[in-house]
């Protein structure tokens, strides 16, 4: 009968609507400018009217005011919503000068633009990613999640989550450099809903892929903190709070069981009568997947009510 049970739902999950989470996200600038003149074409010239070279001179000169200015430019460069010149921006050299002002820890101004910068390249394709991780920007990036300065904190986040949506091996390098602790302990009742959505994206990000799996002994700890977000009302914060769920749940019996022990299971029964779709899909793949686990997953699921509301 359990059996049963279970291949009923595993063909209610592959009839669920398979919306899967923005691995990488660009962090957008929204300008009021006027358009280019076909004299300024929109590769060469940046909103506040630098050149790429003007720019690539500035961020390597030694005055800080005009590194400032220059790493502006380069980051609403990378964040205009229509061809960003990621590989020209690369092809100069702004990758490791902007980690290098990653360090720069008494001007902050400075660290947020070159870590905006950053995000946005990390944001591309898995070269470009990869060429971020591999010029050693993890580390200074977790760093970060230490600064006392909010917003600076909050896009190294969004870098990291960047990084760790390339793929398995570019998740277990960031949660190799013991991010997921610093991570947790940004959530706190004064974190405001914005920066709380970018923490449970990344986290979600570090819980996710299964070829291999990320090591379970460091994702399980985000556990407590996804089942308190869970009682939350902002609908992102809940479906990303869930994908995570469902990517820790998707494996063996013991992972299952783990997640059921955190006490999420009433909380995502209750999430499956929610009218967003984009919170429905994950908590239905994560009570999903529980219910694919041993006899006494399911049945935790059903004294629940889980299957009820299938």
């Amino acid at each position: 009968d359990a059996r049963r049970r279970r291949n009923e739902v595993s063909i209610e999950l592959r009839k669920a609507r398979r919306d899967e989470q923005l691995l990488k996200r660009r962090n957008l600038t929204i300008e009021t400018e006027p358009p280019k003149s076909p004299e300024q074409p929109e590769l060469t010239q940046s909103p506040i009217g630098m050149s790429i070279d003007e720019i690539v001179a500035g961020m390597n000169g030694s005055e800080e005011t005009v590194q400032l200015q220059a790493t502006q430019a380069c980051r609403k460069m990378l964040s205009r919503e229509k061809h960003p010149p990621i590989d020209i921006m690369i092809s100069k050299g702004i990758v490791p000068r902007c980690i290098e002002f990653l360090s720069c820890h008494h001007n902050p101004a400075l660290q947020f633009e070159a870590c905006w910068a950053l995000t946005n390249v990390a944001s591309g394709t898995s070269e470009q990613t990869m060429i971020v991780a591999n010029n050693g920007a993890i580390p200074p990036l977790v760093e970060l999640l230490k600064s006392p300065a909010n917003n600076v904190a909050e896009q190294a986040v969004w870098a990291l989550g960047n990084i760790a949506g390339d793929g398995p091996e570019a998740r277990d390098r960031v949660l190799g450099h013991n991010c997921m602790p610093l991570l947790l302990n940004l959530i706190t009742t004064d974190t405001s809903v914005t920066f709380t959505r970018n923490i449970v994206w990344t986290i979600s990000n570090l819980c996710r892929n299964k070829n291999p799996p990320p090591p379970f002994e460091i994702v399980r700890t985000a556990l407590p903190v996804l089942n308190r977000l869970l009682t939350g009302n902002d609908p992102d914060i809940l479906a990303d709070s869930c994908w995570a769920l469902s990517y820790l749940t998707d494996g063996e019996n013991y992972k299952i069981q783990a997640v059921v022990d955190s006490g999420v299971v009433n909380k995502l029964v209750l999430l499956l009568a929610s009218p967003e779709p984009t919170v429905l899909t994950p908590a239905l793949r994560a009570v999903g997947n529980i219910v694919t686990g041993n006899d006494i997953q399911t049945d935790a699921m059903i004294k629940a009510g889980g299957l009820l509301n299938l």
